[in-house]
C-alpha cells in the first residue's frame, strides 16, 4: 500500500439539529446533519415537518396555495379565468400540437418523396450512360472497339 496518499481519519464529533450527538470516525472534525437517526420520521414513527431553505413557501407561491387548501388538497385557480376558459386553452394548445405533427409528418414526406424522384432521375441517367457505352462498343473516349488493332499493328 502506498504511503501519504490516504486522507487521516479523526475522532469526529457528529451534532444534529435536535440535540443529538455522538462520535464517529471521518476525514472532518465535526459534522452537522439536518436530521438524524433520533428525530427522522423513519426510525421515529412520528412525522416532523422539515422546510429546506423556505422551499415549500415557495411551492405555495407558485401555485397559489393557502395553508388550509394544502390541507385538503384542492388548489385554487390562477386569477381572472374560469375553469371553462381553462378548458378552452388546453383543448387549443392540444389542437396546435397535433398540427405541428401533422405538419412534420407532411415535411417528411415531401423529402422521402424527393429523395425518391433524385433516385429515379439518377438511375435513368446511369442506364443511358450504359446504353451509350453499349452503342459505343464499350470501348472509351477515341479508343478501339472490341478487337480492331490499331494502325501501328501492335
Amino acid at each position: 500500500m502506498k504511503t501519504k496518499i490516504h486522507p487521516k481519519l479523526h475522532e469526529c464529533e457528529v451534532s444534529c439539529r435536535c440535540g443529538n450527538k455522538f462520535t464517529t470516525r471521518s476525514t472532518l472534525k465535526s459534522l452537522t446533519l439536518a436530521i438524524c437517526s433520533e428525530c427522522h420520521p423513519f426510525y421515529t414513527g412520528k412525522s416532523k415537518f422539515v422546510d429546506a431553505a423556505g422551499q415549500v413557501d415557495k411551492f405555495m407561491k407558485k401555485f397559489q396555495w393557502s395553508e388550509k387548501q394544502a390541507e385538503e388538497g384542492t388548489q385554487k385557480q390562477p386569477v381572472g379565468l374560469t375553469k371553462k376558459q381553462i378548458l378552452a386553452q388546453v383543448r387549443k394548445e392540444k389542437a396546435a400540437e397535433k398540427a405541428r405533427e401533422r405538419r412534420l409528418i407532411q415535411a417528411e414526406e415531401a423529402s422521402r418523396l424527393a429523395r425518391e424522384a433524385e433516385d429515379q432521375q439518377s438511375s435513368k441517367q446511369n442506364e443511358a450512360k450504359r446504353g451509350a457505352s453499349q452503342a459505343r462498343g464499350r470501348r472509351g473516349p477515341g479508343g478501339p472497339a472490341g478487337g480492331e488493332k490499331t494502325p501501328t499493328g501492335a
